[in-house]
């Protein structure tokens, strides 16, 4: 996984490109920082909350669309949730 400082200028681009000036990016800015990436991050423990849902709970259907090329939520994000969600069909 890339680290949040790791983006290229076209990442950075990306960024801004929908926005009409900085105010409106507040989330995108936050964003990264929400991601869990170290154990002790004190998000971690709702995210093994929820994996335990979808492993044992879900019982719905469900859709999964992964941007591939996303450096968070890309392949290997979407490889494990796809074997964590119960049910979850192929991408």
């Amino acid at each position: 996984m890339s680290s949040p400082d790791a983006l290229d200028l076209m990442d950075i681009a990306s960024y801004a490109a929908p926005f009409p000036d900085a105010s409106y990016q507040a989330g995108v800015r936050r964003f990264p920082q929400f991601v869990p990436v170290e154990p002790e991050m004190q998000v971690i423990e709702e995210c093994q909350r929820a994996r335990q849902f979808w492993l044992q709970e879900w019982a719905g259907k469900g859709f999964m669309a992964v941007g591939l090329k996303d450096p968070v939520l890309g392949m290997p994000v979407k490889d494990e949730l796809h074997t964590v969600i119960r049910g979850c069909p192929p991408p």
